[in-house]
Protein backbone atom coordinates (compact mmCIF):
# COMPACT_ATOMS: atom_id res chain seq x y z
CA UNK A 1 0.00 0.00 0.00
CA UNK A 2 2.10 2.57 -0.79
CA UNK A 3 -0.75 5.69 -0.53
CA UNK A 4 0.09 5.33 3.58
CA UNK A 5 3.80 6.30 3.71
CA UNK A 6 3.17 9.06 0.74
CA UNK A 7 0.54 10.43 3.10
CA UNK A 8 2.60 10.34 5.91
CA UNK A 9 5.24 11.98 4.11
CA UNK A 10 3.09 14.43 2.83
CA UNK A 11 1.58 15.31 6.46
CA UNK A 12 4.84 15.30 8.13
CA UNK A 13 6.07 17.55 5.78
CA UNK A 14 3.19 20.29 5.79
CA UNK A 15 3.50 20.24 9.75
CA UNK A 16 7.36 20.69 9.66
CA UNK A 17 6.62 23.40 7.49
CA UNK A 18 3.97 25.17 9.50
CA UNK A 19 6.22 24.46 12.76
CA UNK A 20 9.17 26.44 10.96
CA UNK A 21 6.68 29.18 9.35
CA UNK A 22 5.24 29.39 13.08
CA UNK A 23 8.95 30.19 14.30
CA UNK A 24 9.91 32.34 11.85
CA UNK A 25 6.62 34.28 13.46
CA UNK A 26 8.24 33.85 16.92
CA UNK A 27 11.56 34.74 15.96
CA UNK A 28 10.13 38.20 14.25
CA UNK A 29 7.26 39.03 16.73
CA UNK A 30 9.78 37.89 20.25
CA UNK A 31 13.17 37.29 19.32
CA UNK A 32 12.99 34.01 21.33
CA UNK A 33 11.54 30.73 21.19
CA UNK A 34 9.93 29.24 24.01
CA UNK A 35 10.59 25.89 24.87
CA UNK A 36 7.45 23.99 23.55
CA UNK A 37 7.94 25.64 20.40
CA UNK A 38 11.36 24.52 19.73
CA UNK A 39 10.59 20.64 20.66
CA UNK A 40 7.51 20.71 18.77
CA UNK A 41 9.48 22.03 15.91
CA UNK A 42 12.19 19.37 15.99
CA UNK A 43 9.64 16.76 16.65
CA UNK A 44 7.95 17.75 13.52
CA UNK A 45 11.10 17.82 11.03
CA UNK A 46 12.33 14.38 12.71
CA UNK A 47 8.59 12.67 12.16
CA UNK A 48 9.38 14.52 8.48
CA UNK A 49 13.15 13.19 8.37
CA UNK A 50 12.20 9.16 9.35
CA UNK A 51 9.06 9.04 7.19
CA UNK A 52 10.79 10.26 3.93
CA UNK A 53 12.86 7.20 2.99
CA UNK A 54 9.93 5.24 3.29
CA UNK A 55 8.18 7.26 0.92
CA UNK A 56 10.68 7.56 -1.37
CA UNK A 57 10.27 3.93 -1.21
CA UNK A 58 6.83 3.72 -1.82
CA UNK A 59 6.45 6.34 -4.88
CA UNK A 60 9.11 3.93 -6.49
CA UNK A 61 7.10 0.84 -6.26
CA UNK A 62 4.32 2.66 -7.20
CA UNK A 63 6.20 3.70 -10.85
CA UNK A 64 7.44 0.53 -11.41
CA UNK A 65 11.19 1.79 -10.75
CA UNK A 66 13.68 0.30 -8.31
Amino acid sequence: MPALPLALAARTGWDSYTALKLGQEEWAENRTFCAYCRMARLASLASFALALPEAVRAARAATGRR
